[in-house]
């Protein structure tokens, strides 16, 4: 979460080219419980919760730090695709995570993935 390559500037682009609007989920952003960082909630919500960002800063993805989401079917958030733990630890984190992911061929289409944020 939060790598230039890896995410502003994929949804750096998506914004500026108008395909995600992140005031289109502002609100639901801050009703979360805890509130979650808009560009979490726009991307969460633009590839329906089918989504591996893992990885937190003290800026988000949740306000005030911390992953988004829980690994699993029923997860949900940044983590839902994730393999392990949705941290900074998880195979797919950082720009070499990254790398891995697109590489990934573990014969899920659920896991490993075609695009790396």
């Amino acid at each position: 979460y939060r790598k230039t390559s890896g995410w502003y500037l994929p949804v750096g682009t998506l914004a500026k080219d108008e395909v995600i609007k992140f005031s289109d989920w502002a609100q639901e952003a801050a009703d979360h419980n805890p509130p979650v960082q808009v560009d979490a909630e726009t991307i969460e919500k633009f590839w329906e919760d089918n989504v591996c960002a893992p990885g937190s800063t003290e800026n988000g993805p949740l306000i005030g730090g911390g992953k988004y989401g829980e690994v699993g079917e029923n997860g949900g958030g940044l983590c839902k695709r994730c393999k392990t733990d949705c941290t900074s630890e998880d195979p797919y984190a950082g720009y070499d995570g990254a790398v891995h992911c697109i590489d990934d061929d573990d014969g899920n289409q659920f896991t490993g993935g075609d695009i790396a944020f």
